[in-house]
């Protein structure tokens, strides 16, 4: 069964919860506060697409001239437009230069939907593991996941691979703020609802989730500016640098202090 606009509403609470942001669990952990600490995201480039080409460079030159402070900048995803193409990943990489520190998620567009685990070695090889787990500070996480195998697109085997890797990266658990590209919720275009992943993928990626003591997610993938919950956990979707459906172009800055999360989105 997908994940549909029914159960959706049914795990958000009826979208009720969706005008507040819950105490950051980073307090509730060992009673500190969290120091200032800030970085950038930007999403869903789709380079060589012409106007991902130009936006980039316009996006690049921001970030890089940015005036706020800022310790790194996170991609999350959609970097390329080639499926697996490695010829377009190495334009994109060439473009994306920044003065700061670098993270590239993939996204359907990098990897595919129906076979990512093919095209994860091309991706790796030019931007860095498509999986990872680091503390930007002492009792903080960032996990940058690979959602991609998480798709009804693909088989049960790769997909249980991918929530084994989640488990390992959110082990042992601490306050987590995680990065990807797909959310696996259901997407409204087309004057419609769209069924995301299958609801049980879906409920079971929130549960490996909570029990990691994830407390924010940081997505992209719909090419707008969402904000939802999957259970308990905020889900904030980025709009992107590409221009399509009129969008645009805008990147995010993040700023965790005194255990709260907020950003501020940029337009260019």
């Amino acid at each position: 069964m997908a994940f549909t606009r029914r159960s959706f509403l049914k795990m958000v609470g009826g979208g009720t919860v969706a005008a507040t942001f819950p105490k950051s669990i980073f307090a509730q952990s060992n009673g500190n506060s969290s120091p200032n600490f800030s970085f950038i995201q930007l999403t869903d480039t789709h380079i060589p697409d012409e106007s991902g080409i130009e936006r980039s460079k316009k996006v690049v030159d921001a970030i890089n001239n940015f005036s706020m402070p800022y310790e790194m900048v996170i991609h999350t995803g959609d970097v390329s437009d080639g499926m697996g193409n490695s010829e377009d990943m190495k334009k994109a990489f060439a473009l994306l230069q920044f003065k700061k520190k670098a993270y590239f998620l993939p996204g359907n567009a990098d990897v595919t939907f129906d076979h990512p685990e093919k095209h994860e070695d091309t991706f790796q090889s030019i931007f860095g593991s498509c999986n990872q787990s680091f503390l930007p500070f002492p009792n903080l996480r960032f996990v940058l996941f690979n959602s991609q195998p998480l798709s009804n697109e693909c088989v049960n085997d790769i997909r249980e691979k991918a929530f084994s890797r989640l488990i390992n990266m959110l082990t042992p658990s601490m306050p987590t703020i995680l990065f990807c590209h797909a959310t696996g919720l259901p997407d409204f275009y087309q004057n419609k609802m769209h069924d995301g992943w299958q609801e049980k993928t879906v409920k079971k990626w929130a549960n490996i989730m909570m029990k990691g003591d994830v407390f924010a997610v940081l997505a992209g993938h719909f090419h707008r500016n969402e904000y939802h919950f999957l259970e308990s956990i905020p889900v904030h979707i980025c709009s992107p640098v590409v221009g399509w459906f009129g969008r645009q172009t805008t990147f995010r800055y993040w700023n965790l202090n005194n255990n709260i999360l907020t950003y501020r989105t940029l337009y260019i």
